[in-house]
């Protein structure tokens, strides 16, 4: 199993309006890139609207993603690539549409495509804000099944929930990754120890523990963290070689100064911990 080793990265939504400057952000903070998406650009940049994306209208749509194609050349020596697509819950609940969820893995699986253009290894996070409304179990439980139809193009899979859900279910599941508000929410995921413990047997956490509403220090990161090991009661290593570290949340509705400020104390925080428990 791939370790990540508290690399960081990026949820997708950034405050920028221009994706040029937004790409050189992904890349001076971040481990793994990310293609921007940016809404504060044009309302197309919304995330429910980019799944209307195509090969012809992406730079209209998804231009931080046309960006990152662009500079392939420069990313192909990164272990990572990451893209991100609105969930299958989210699109219902957000569009108040009954379409058949096969819509949102075909744009799935064409991101997945465009994105193999650049780095063989990719990462595509489902994004689910609203997971913690899904009612019906059977619902959810078939929603996590189709999200594994892309594991079949080698790409690693993840579910980002920036509220609190049934973290359980998650964590039965076949995921790669499990994205999560750390800073807000690991009080609620903490309570299920055997299950993460299962989990990391064969996934990845990312633990956005960076707030994107209020200001923290490192100090007070490296704090949670410690917690966080101590009540799961588990080897460090263990846990942090699968782990990545990401902000709480999107960073598009921050200020520039803002963002910036987030996205450092990420880089920070993961050089910190990287060299307090000696991880590659």
């Amino acid at each position: 199993m791939e370790q990540f080793n508290c690399l960081t990265t990026g949820l997708g939504s950034l405050p920028h309006t221009n994706e040029r400057e937004a790409y050189k952000f992904v890349l001076k903070y971040f481990d793994i890139p990310f293609w921007p998406q940016l809404p504060k650009k044009s309302p197309l940049e919304n995330m429910l609207e980019q799944l209307k994306a195509d090969d012809i209208n992406m730079q209209e749509y998804t231009s931080g993603l046309q960006i990152v194609l662009e500079k392939k050349d420069e990313l192909k020596a990164y272990h990572y690539i990451k893209g991100q697509i609105a969930g299958i819950f989210t699109y219902k609940t957000g569009t108040r549409k009954e379409d058949d969820p096969s819509i949102i893995i075909d744009r799935a699986l064409w991101q997945i495509k465009k994105l193999k253009e650049i780095n063989q290894n990719v990462i595509l996070f489902f994004d689910e804000p609203n997971f913690y409304t899904w009612g019906s179990l059977e619902l959810a439980k078939n929603i996590l099944n189709f999200y594994c139809i892309p594991k079949e193009t080698n790409v690693k899979i993840g579910v980002h929930c920036c509220s609190n859900t049934d973290w359980a279910l998650l964590l039965n599941s076949d995921l790669d990754i499990i994205s999560f508000d750390a800073y807000n929410f690991s009080t609620n995921f903490l309570v299920y120890k055997k299950e993460i413990s299962l989990f990391l047997e064969h996934g990845a956490i990312a633990w956005g523990i960076v707030p994107t509403l209020e200001k923290t220090t490192i100090q007070e990161l490296e704090n949670r963290i410690d917690e966080i090991i101590l009540k799961l009661g588990v080897e460090p290593k263990k846990l942090l070689t699968n782990s990545l570290i990401t902000p709480s949340c999107g960073l598009a509705y921050c200020t520039l100064e803002e963002a910036e400020f987030i996205a450092n104390l990420t880089k920070e925080f993961s050089l910190k911990i990287k060299s307090k428990y000696l991880l590659e």
